[in-house]
């Protein structure tokens, strides 16, 4: 008994990092990657329908997305900006291109 119990806490643990994997690649718009890790993760059923759903809906709008919304994601941006990648961003803060751990403006 206890070993199944081990073996199902283990695959739960393991769905958690999975999951987290493809919801950090799928904001960072790298959708490629994404679906590399949803044809061969193990996870729920439900929550795969979720990141294929997602995964589309990010497909279909990225082509309107200005490309300076799309560059904060590339690799190849300076340690500064990816600095300023991992601070928390209001809304307000991402339209007027500043960023800010407050959620107020920097202007």
């Amino acid at each position: 008994f206890s070993a199944a119990v081990l073996a199902e806490k283990n695959r739960i643990l393991a769905s958690i990092e999975t999951a987290n994997r493809i919801a950090v690649s799928l904001s960072r718009f790298d959708l490629e990657s994404s679906t590399e890790m949803l044809e061969e993760a193990e996870i729920p059923y439900d929550l795969r329908s979720a990141f294929i759903s997602i995964l589309s809906n990010l497909r279909s709008y990225k082509p309107y997305l200005p490309q300076s919304v799309l560059h904060q994601f590339d690799d190849s941006a300076s340690d500064e900006e990816s600095e300023a990648e991992t601070k928390p961003r209001t809304l307000q803060d991402s339209l007027n291109g500043s960023t800010n751990t407050l959620g107020t403006s920097n202007r």
